[in-house]
């Protein structure tokens, strides 16, 4: 197995943290950190794999790697964007200097409530409102950090204390059996096409069919897996792209609507705001001020 050692000098010695987006199109060899990652997928999907496990990630998961930790990934359909987050101990402090890996972090007195976390597991899986502050408070941070004012690490280095609680706080309720059951019980195909044709017409009868599984039975298991419902977990990915679009361009609203699925605007208007508290146009006005 080919590995290879990417270099601390990806980090600048000044600031011991780096945040970047990167969209990968090739499969990334096996390989290890001499500093510590988060990796939040932020468009499309494909295979991750850490030591010895592997895990389909998708659009809104999270993973956390500890120094030396083997890894590598895979795009599934050709792609996978990928948030990067590349922190040396030290930013958190000159004690972690001598420390490798996140359950160090939890002897933090920023982070000591979570201290009875037995193992921390890589992959993260966020539900419902969750996914959107997540992607919110690493947009924040890579923006602090790529303009570079006057006292900008103090800032970023806040909005990855705030990013982290919300980590620990989700391994703390985490099933760790629920994603090996969705990889058992639903194809990576069937949500590979999830992320592909969201904004279309997608029928729970015509899923179960891909599937094998009659419609009943699919949609019992596709809940028990994802701890969601198919048409919440397709109005997250629509929800998802409709604020990627607010933020992106100045398209209409009502012309996002229609790109990301909904042919009735009162439908998406309730649903952008019972997912965001927010409706669409209040969300573009307060990105705008920014």
């Amino acid at each position: 197995m080919n590995m290879r050692s990417i270099p601390v000098g990806t980090i600048n010695e000044n600031e011991n943290i780096r945040i970047y987006k990167h969209l990968h199109t090739e499969p990334e060899p096996v390989h290890v950190h001499e500093f510590l990652e988060i990796a939040y997928v932020y468009k499309g999907c494909g295979w991750q794999t850490v030591n010895e496990n592997t895990f389909f990630v998708k659009h809104g998961d999270l993973l956390i790697l500890n120094m030396e930790d083997r890894h590598s990934f895979r795009p599934e359909n050709g792609y996978i964007g990928i948030t990067n987050c590349l922190i040396k101990p030290q930013f958190f402090g000159e004690t972690l200097i001598d420390y490798f890996n996140f359950s160090d972090i939890l002897y933090l007195t920023a982070f000591r409530k979570f201290s009875d976390l037995e193992q921390l597991q890589p992959l993260v899986q966020f539900s419902k409102k969750r996914f959107f502050e997540i992607e919110n408070i690493l947009d924040a941070a890579e923006k602090e950090f790529n303009e570079k004012q006057r006292g900008y690490l103090d800032i970023v280095r806040n909005y990855i204390e705030i990013l982290l609680t919300k980590i620990f706080r989700e391994l703390q309720k985490t099933d760790e059996h629920i994603y090996q059951e969705s990889t058992e019980k639903i194809a990576p195909e069937i949500l590979t096409y999830l992320e592909q044709n969201y904004n279309q017409k997608i029928s729970l009868k015509e899923l179960a069919q891909r599937s094998f599984y009659n419609p009943a039975y699919f949609s019992t298991i596709f809940k028990e897996c994802f701890g969601k419902t198919l048409t919440q977990f397709i109005n997250e990915l629509r929800i998802n792209e409709a604020i990627r679009l607010l933020k992106e361009t100045n398209i209409p609203v009502e012309e996002i609507a229609s790109k990301v699925g909904y042919h009735d605007c009162k439908n998406f208007y309730t649903t952008f705001k019972k997912m965001t508290n927010q409706t669409p146009s209040t969300y573009r006005s307060n990105i705008n001020k920014v």
